[in-house]
């Protein structure tokens, strides 16, 4: 049945959905050892909603709770992830809720999807309490998304905390850690701090792509601080720093909350 189920998974990414119903159909036919089991319906209800079609994705689920299956966390995760992308944030944190009841112990993916369940419902305010009491190994993706959520909800302190012990654990922090937290360094009343970060940066030397330096610069717009954010930008255009034409928008923006408009239509 393992085997099966593989082929199930297998034609939905090779984007042929019918022949994965065919042959799930095939084993209800057969039977015995060939009967579905719970890795055949996940891997269902996950190619259900990667093709969109979720009436389908539903009837199955529901099929797994009549036969009383007790989801596994890979389960638990595909079901977070379709109530997310269905913004159905409260039946999402359900299920994530419902793992120590189960005596299940959320992964990576589990953490991962309910912090992006937490972002786009934007109930930050339940990020502590969501997460209070889990013990799952951290890497680059997941550090990322939880300094992102910790920016959002103003704590910058953890955020900051949070980044130092990336750092300083091998996990090789990239453009989008420092973005996180430079932006939350911003919002969360340290620009001067930010923007030391962000010099510092330079000195050192590390690779920083447009998005940096955008993020940096929307960061001070955001703020009120739109002469730094400025002085930066010409800095970045003077050094050949790498830009885009996202960050040339932002500069004029800043120009223009500036009330610097002839700059501003000089570009």
């Amino acid at each position: 049945v393992n085997v099966w189920s593989m082929l199930v998974s297998g034609f939905f990414r090779s984007g042929e959905p019918q022949q994965a119903v065919d042959l799930f159909n095939k084993m209800i036919q057969i039977g015995g050892c060939s009967s579905p089991n719970l890795v055949t319906y996940t891997s269902l209800i996950k190619g259900f909603m990667d093709f969109g079609m979720v009436d389908e994705a539903f009837s199955v689920l529901s099929t797994v709770q009549s036969k009383r299956l007790a989801p596994d966390i890979v389960l638990c995760n595909v079901m977070i992830h379709t109530f997310t992308k269905l913004g159905r944030f409260e039946d999402a944190r359900n299920v994530f809720n419902s793992l120590k009841k189960r005596k299940l112990v959320a992964d990576k993916y589990t953490f991962a999807s309910i912090l992006s369940s937490l972002c786009l419902s934007r109930d930050f305010d339940l990020l502590t309490k969501i997460t209070d009491g889990i013990e799952i190994e951290l890497d680059l993706v997941t550090g990322n998304s939880l300094i992102n959520c910790l920016c959002k909800i103003g704590n910058t302190s953890h955020a900051l905390r949070l980044f130092c012990y990336m750092c300083n654990n091998d996990l090789a922090v990239d453009c989008y850690t420092r973005t996180g937290y430079l932006t939350a360094l911003c919002r969360g009343g340290g620009p001067q701090v930010a923007v030391n970060m962000y010099e510092g940066m330079i000195r050192d030397k590390i690779r920083l792509d447009a998005h940096v330096h955008t993020a940096m610069i929307d960061g001070l717009i955001e703020v009120g601080r739109y002469n730094t954010a400025i002085r930066l930008f010409n800095r970045c255009v003077k050094e050949k720093y790498p830009l885009d034409v996202v960050s040339y928008t932002v500069a004029i923006k800043g120009l223009v909350r500036g009330k610097r408009m002839d700059e501003a239509c000089a570009w």
